[in-house]
Order: C-alpha cells, then sequence, then structure tokens
C-alpha cells in the first residue's frame, strides 16, 4: 500500500450534508475494530484507509446501532456485511485480487495500486450500504445488491474528483466480466452481471454530469440508448435516495 496513492484517493470520497436528522434516531456509528491480526491486515490498517472513510460517514450520517467495521485477511477476495454481528468485513485478499487483475491488464504498478484501492473504496460503500439499510430499517424495493451500488456511487461522486473511484469500479466489473463466461450460477446471483454493473456505473457517471463525461457514450461504453437515458435514471436515483436517507443525514 503507497502512502501517496491512499492520501490521494482519501480526498475524493467525502460525503455529502443533506436534510436534518430524525428526532428519536439512536445515536450509532460506524466503529472500525481490530481482527485477529495477519501481516496485510496490518498494513491495510496501518495505512489509514478504513478510518478515514469510517470517519467520513460518521460525520455526515447517523445510525440507528452501531455498525463494525473490520479489515482482515480473510483467505478469499471478497467482502461482505453480516447483519448477524453488524460487522462489514473488507477483506485484504479482495484488494490484492483487484490489484492483480489491473496489473494483467497492462497498468503499471502504481495505477494496479490505485485503481485497486478506488475499488476497494466503492466496494467498502456498497457494503456500508447494506448496513445503512439493516440497521436503519431503509426500504429497498427491487434487488438489494443494486441499490447498494447506486448508493456507493451516488456516494463517491458527490464528491469532486469522485469520479475516479466510480470509474475504477466499472473497469473491475470489465476484467471480472471479460475473465470468464456467465455459468448458470451467474444468472441466479443476487448481483448483476459484472458486465450489467460495469454499464450501470458508467450511465450514472456519465448521467451526473453528461458534457463532462461524454466521452464515456459511444466506443467500448455506452450504448446511445443507454446513453439518452441516463441523466434522469440519476436524477431519480439520486431523488429516491435523498428521500430514503433524509431523516438520517445530519445538520449541516
Amino acid at each position: 500500500m503507497r502512502a501517496a496513492v491512499v492520501a490521494a484517493l482519501l480526498s475524493t470520497v467525502a460525503l455529502a450534508g443533506c436534510a436534518a436528522p430524525a428526532a428519536d434516531a439512536t445515536e450509532g456509528r460506524f466503529l472500525v475494530v481490530a481482527v485477529k491480526p495477519g501481516t496485510a491486515a496490518r498494513a491495510l490498517e496501518t495505512s489509514g484507509l478504513p478510518a478515514a472513510l469510517v470517519e467520513d460517514l460518521n460525520a455526515n450520517l447517523r445510525l440507528a446501532r452501531d455498525v463494525e467495521v473490520a479489515a482482515a485477511d480473510c483467505g478469499e477476495a471478497n467482502a461482505f456485511y453480516d447483519p448477524e454481528t453488524r460487522r462489514i468485513t473488507m477483506c485484504h485478499d479482495l484488494l490484492e485480487h483487484v490489484r492483480a487483475l489491473f496489473e494483467a491488464a497492462g497498468h503499471d504498478d502504481a495505477s494496479a495500486v490505485e485503481n485497486a484501492v478506488r475499488t476497494w473504496t466503492f466496494v467498502f460503500f456498497h457494503e456500508a450500504g447494506h448496513a445503512i439499510i439493516d440497521v436503519n430499517g431503509i426500504p429497498a424495493t427491487g434487488r438489494e445488491e443494486d441499490a447498494v451500488d447506486q448508493l456507493s456511487a451516488l456516494i463517491v461522486l458527490a464528491e469532486e474528483g469522485g469520479e475516479g473511484v466510480a470509474l475504477s469500479a466499472a473497469e473491475w466489473f470489465a476484467l471480472e466480466a471479460g475473465s470468464a463466461d456467465p455459468d448458470e450460477a451467474s444468472f441466479a446471483d443476487a448481483h448483476s452481471l459484472d458486465a450489467q454493473r460495469f454499464h450501470n456505473i458508467l450511465c450514472w457517471v456519465y448521467g451526473s454530469d453528461p458534457d463532462r463525461f461524454a466521452d464515456l457514450a459511444g466506443g467500448d461504453g455506452l450504448t446511445a440508448e443507454r446513453a439518452e437515458g441516463c441523466p434522469e435514471e440519476y436524477a431519480r436515483m439520486r431523488a429516491a435516495w435523498d428521500a430514503l436517507l433524509g431523516p438520517w443525514w445530519k445538520a449541516a
């Protein structure tokens, strides 16, 4: 983990404050907790990355109950939220897996590390979305996995430069989609297909500012048909999440 890369990334992922919180809400927080130490987990925790992301969330959002956040050596490339323990586990193995994918795709070492950290950040906010839905009782229509992809994108795009986080995650999904053909289990999975997640994120980034991100439409990016509807799709998505989370935002 390179401190300069981490520091540059963290400047892009702050949340934006919104409406006043509910008066009767119990004050909960995201809490970084220690896990059984491993070399990789210690390196990740020493970087300050989990703590900085948690600090951003706590500065802007209330929770009904505490949620723990742990960086760990899991033995698998994964990240997950457990509603029984109310803990988000971010696996260093995922960070290394993503770094290796970017390197294999032709990125140099520094670029592979930066893209992996950005992707890991998008995944963290995705898992935080599961936790927020759980502890705050947020209703989600459709598949929750799609909903928290939306929330993660909104969080990172709320800050100037946050499109870098979203686009790194999109490229990761594209790389995963190209590494294996989907099988029956892929179609049955709670997550959308990796190729769909790639196009969804591109759509939301493009929809957030079509003039600025015009190069995402056409070529190997969005089809003209999808791109045409992305500004409205992004606006509806943002309005829906603002309404759902409005009572939980801390006052500016």
